[in-house]
């Protein structure tokens, strides 16, 4: 009997094996208080042990052990998990409704007048109903409140967000005026943006790699092919108005490794003319650009520029 119990109360947690213990006690009819400590220290394991065997009596172990293995009821968790547990499937009707009874036990229900069970309904809609998930998980850090202070909460955090957000947003610098690209010359805009304070993180405006001085720039002598001004790339062009697409095109061949089709594709297969020289094509209505063989670079005769 004493090794069967001492198994029970091993095994089970902290609240459930409190009680198996009292009974055992309560079945004891001889049983003083100065004997309830040493039977504890008997039934418990090893690792337990060493938080109670620096008190004296039985009242302090137990406070002790509460504090350390009865975790405290979280009422508005307990009765939101009460309020939207549906049946589960294979779950028959009589079991559903024991899972409910038993989630109860967790909600504290007590006698209360109506205008206090309105605000305690009033209240778990309330935080069920918050959009922001961040400012719910810091309601459910308490273990019971009421309406209001649930509302103080939610509000008090609500103003440190925008307050945080307006913090992030003045850590950027704002340019104040705003101005044409014909107005000024690209000379200008390299003058003061290496004057700025801009971090050393920050693009070059004319080539686009990591910021660096206008006469180390590699686009300094460069002609765009999207404007046709000197002094910048395509992929950085700030122009509205490009030249006419087909001098685009016609300039910037780029060599690109492809491979074959699949025989899957050979109905998107058809024949197109190169500089007059008959390929077969693959249509790809999903590329933004189009690509050619080496073999067939060569034999088109086609220019190749690398892609600026």
């Amino acid at each position: 009997m004493v090794q069967i119990l001492r198994v029970l109360i091993r095994k089970q947690n902290g609240a459930i094996g409190k009680k198996t213990f009292e009974n055992f006690l309560g079945g004891i009819k001889t049983i003083t208080e100065e004997n309830k400590l040493p039977l504890l220290c008997n039934y418990v394991t090893s690792n337990v042990d060493q938080f109670i065997n620096d008190y004296k009596t039985y009242a302090q172990a137990i406070a002790i052990l509460d504090s350390l293995f009865i975790k405290k009821r979280n009422v508005i968790f307990a009765r939101h998990c009460l309020s939207t547990r549906n049946q589960q499937t294979k779950e028959t009707v009589s079991e559903y409704l024991q899972i409910l009874n038993q989630l109860s036990k967790d909600c504290d229900f007590t006698d209360v007048k109506a205008e206090e069970y309105r605000k305690e309904y009033i209240r778990d809609a309330f935080i069920r109903g918050l959009k922001c998930p961040r400012i719910r998980q810091r309601l459910f850090e308490n273990t019971s409140m009421t309406l209001d202070q649930a509302f103080e909460q939610v509000r008090t955090l609500e103003s440190s967000e925008v307050h945080a957000a307006s913090y992030m947003g003045n850590s950027f610098p704002v340019q104040s005026t705003a101005m044409e690209t014909e107005d000024f010359s690209e000379e200008t805009v390299a003058t003061s943006a290496s004057s700025s304070s801009f971090s050393r993180s920050q693009k070059c405006f004319f080539c686009g790699n990591d910021f660096h001085s206008r006469t180390l720039c590699p686009a300094r002598d460069v002609t765009c092919r999207k404007c046709g001004k000197k002094g910048h790339y395509q992929r950085v062009c700030k122009s509205r108005h490009g030249r006419n697409s087909s001098n685009v095109v016609a300039s910037s061949n780029t060599l690109a490794a492809i491979s074959g089709s699949t025989h899957c594709l050979q109905k998107s297969i058809i024949k197109a003319l190169v500089n007059n020289i008959q390929l077969s094509a693959l249509i790809d209505t999903g590329s933004s650009l189009s690509f050619l063989n080496e073999k067939y670079v060569a034999k088109c005769k086609l220019k190749i520029e690398p892609y600026l």
